[in-house]
């Protein structure tokens, strides 16, 4: 039944779910291609009913920040998507997802959606910034955030918990984002692409470790405008100034280059932006390594 919670485009409908919508929840949530990218693993029956329960029940708080949308073409169920807030109020951040049958892939359903969202999001809800996750290996929804303008803002390396079929494993995690657009049209600029957290790892505390690491995040351009030696130079520094953290007293050098006591993460996001800063992890890279 669409009401005046629901959105329309130009081939779909998008309405809150219904007591009646278990088929679709479950078609969804039951197939381990469609939920491939998710850290879930397939939903019994007895948890899509739970699972559905749950969601009507959004529908029904107050105040309303999680709305969950049956994706409808012409009357048929092909997928869900969401719109998250992380406040009632105007001007916060809301996430945006979704999730589409395998029959109706490729056929710009997705890009359709997450486009509605975001109108919503910033005409309707009035957010100020919209943010979509996904893994690292889902090329098929990075290229309908990019199509939208939403940018790459954050990676997370192996963040998220994942466990399928009884196995677990720790997974990258993407962060795109758009900003509200401004009075002549225009998005605000996007900041270069950053890793925001990468986990303090052994291989890190020897150079070779490091250099190989530095290497393979050029590579996959989650780190611009930054020579080879001086992202090791950083990520060697982060590692033993986190290792040391762990241990002894951090002193205000540390706090400086923005590491914690019992740093890990570490966090490249305000690492490297400045010549210094550079210039310093340069430093740390010639120096010998510590034996």
């Amino acid at each position: 039944m669409e009401n005046e919670r629901s959105i329309t485009t130009e081939r779909l409908l998008l309405r809150p779910f219904e007591d009646d919508d278990f088929d679709i929840l479950h078609r969804l949530y039951g197939d381990a291609e469609v939920m491939r990218y998710t850290p879930f693993d397939t939903e019994s029956p007895a948890a899509s009913e739970a699972h559905l329960l749950r969601i009507v029940g959004d529908w029904r708080k107050t105040p309303l920040l999680s709305r969950e949308y049956v994706v409808a073409r012409e009357g048929e169920k092909i997928g869900r998507c969401h719109i998250l807030l992380d406040t009632p109020e105007e001007g916060g951040r809301a996430m945006i997802g979704w999730l589409l049958v395998q029959e109706v892939w490729g056929k710009g359903y997705a890009t359709e959606i997450a486009q509605a969202l975001l109108a919503c999001c910033f005409d309707t809800l009035k957010t100020s910034e919209v943010y979509g996750l996904c893994h690292p290996g889902n090329a098929a929804s990075r290229r309908v955030m990019e199509k939208c303008g939403m940018y790459l803002a954050v990676c997370r390396k192996a963040f998220v918990r994942y466990e399928k079929a009884g196995q677990l494993t720790m997974e990258d995690e993407l962060e795109y984002r758009i900003c509200q657009p401004t009075r002549d049209g225009g998005l605000r600029k996007a900041p270069p692409r950053k890793i925001a957290s990468l986990p303090v790892r052994e291989e890190l505390l020897t150079k070779n470790g490091a250099l190989a690491e530095a290497r393979r995040l050029l590579a996959d351009g989650y780190i611009e405008e930054m020579s080879e030696r001086a992202l090791a130079g950083e990520l060697y520094f982060h590692a033993r100034a986190a290792a040391y953290c762990r241990s002894r007293k951090k002193t205000p050098l540390l706090d400086l280059f923005h590491v914690r006591e019992k740093a890990d993460p570490i966090d490249l996001r305000d690492g490297g932006d400045t010549l210094l800063r550079r210039a310093f992890y340069w430093i740390c890279w010639m120096l010998p390594a510590k034996r």
